[in-house]
């Protein structure tokens, strides 16, 4: 959930009803993967008695939003997950493809929608060849977007000079009706994407030895990111 400074609200999440309302000129009005699950993004007016526009976003599989940012002029900064080989994506964006190779794997995506809800300014997957979830997102004033979430990717793209340049997860034990299952475990990531969506500012791995995610990010008038999330 968002808002902006005249109080209307902005949402999103998942939905997987193939007839939920869109409004007429939405950015997608096809559910295409709802059945699975389909972000949706919805922006309602201050008074709360009506609906300005309501979008599904998303590809043939399942995709679902998790994070929502609002800049000063109405455009909307999406975050999530997708499992969808054909997620919308645009042109020049920074990762255009989808890379997981672990069956059931999950990109982040991050996208920035236009003020009327009806076209994308960008949208790009994030991540490498394991699997990933952004949790929050946030923008600055000059439409700079920093996420985080987890990510289990060892070749997750960081930045030179990063605070943390490598995964530190590692492989991690789950007892399982007595017998113990090894699996990936994940490190929190920050990343900084540049007003068009189509590079890194910074970029870097966070955690240690075992599970850790990052769940919300907030930034600062001076550029600084804080970030809260959960550690093992």
């Amino acid at each position: 959930m968002a808002a902006d400074a005249s109080g209307n609200v902005y949402l999103t999440g998942i939905t997987r009803d193939i007839e939920f309302p869109v409004s007429p000129g939405a950015f997608q009005v096809n559910p295409n993967g709802a059945s699975l699950g389909n972000v949706i993004v919805v922006k309602m007016n201050a008074s709360g008695t009506g609906v300005t526009y309501i979008t599904h976003f998303g590809g043939a599989n399942l995709d679902y939003g998790t994070g929502i940012a609002v800049d000063g002029v109405g455009n909307v900064y999406l975050a999530g997950g997708t499992e969808s080989e054909n997620f919308p994506v645009t042109t020049g964006a920074l990762k255009t493809t989808f890379t997981s190779q672990n069956p059931g794997a999950s990109h982040c995506f991050v996208a920035k929608l236009n003020a009327g809800g009806n076209a994308l300014v960008y949208s790009t997957y994030l991540g490498g060849r394991g699997t990933e979830q952004c949790y929050g997102i946030a923008v600055d004033g000059v439409g700079n977007a920093f996420v985080t979430g987890r990510t289990s990717s060892t070749n997750f793209p960081v930045t030179e000079g990063a605070p943390q340049a490598n995964y530190r997860g590692g492989v991690t034990q789950l007892k399982v009706g007595g017998s113990n299952l090894n699996y990936l475990a994940s490190d929190a990531f920050v990343t900084k994407l540049n007003p068009t969506g189509t590079a890194i500012v910074y970029s870097t791995f966070y955690g240690g030895s075992s599970n850790d995610l990052g769940s919300a990010i907030a930034v600062d008038g001076a550029g600084n990111a804080f970030v809260t999330g959960v550690t093992n």
